[in-house]
């Protein structure tokens, strides 16, 4: 969603419903197609698809799809702390840097919600939708 922009909606006037798992992104979306074009006719489902399911709304679900992009970076950090660590404890000590670094990137995410390793999982082939 991040190269979509306000002029590429081709039906102004149609209504067009933006969701995401949680609603934060959707929303973020929604903000920056209206910054583009004032007069589109769109909406955010606050709170996500996860919120409509919760207030017993139905949804059909599509073909099974990739794992949601925070266990992909849940998944990647933890084989390379586990692999560093193994690295570490039987190769070199010099492998504590990257666990370091890897720590020190949780740190940065944790205290500014910017998460560049979510960044670069987000553009994998896996994680694009058209």
């Amino acid at each position: 969603m991040s190269k979509l922009k306000g002029e590429d909606i081709k039906h102004e006037k149609s209504a067009y419903i933006i969701y995401c798992q949680k609603g934060g992104r959707g929303k973020s979306v929604c903000e920056k197609l209206l910054a583009h074009n004032p007069e589109l006719n769109i909406y955010n489902i606050t709170g996500g698809i996860n919120e409509w399911v919760n207030e017993g709304y139905n949804v059909r679900k599509g073909e099974k799809s990739s794992l949601p992009l925070d266990r992909q970076v849940q998944l990647s950090i933890s084989t390379l702390l586990l692999a560093f660590c193994a690295l570490s404890l039987t190769i070199s000590t010099t492998f504590i840097w990257p666990i370091i670094f890897v720590a020190a990137g949780l740190f940065i995410a944790g205290a500014t919600g910017f998460c560049s390793l979510a960044r670069i999982i987000a553009l994998m082939p896996w994680n694009q939708r058209v």
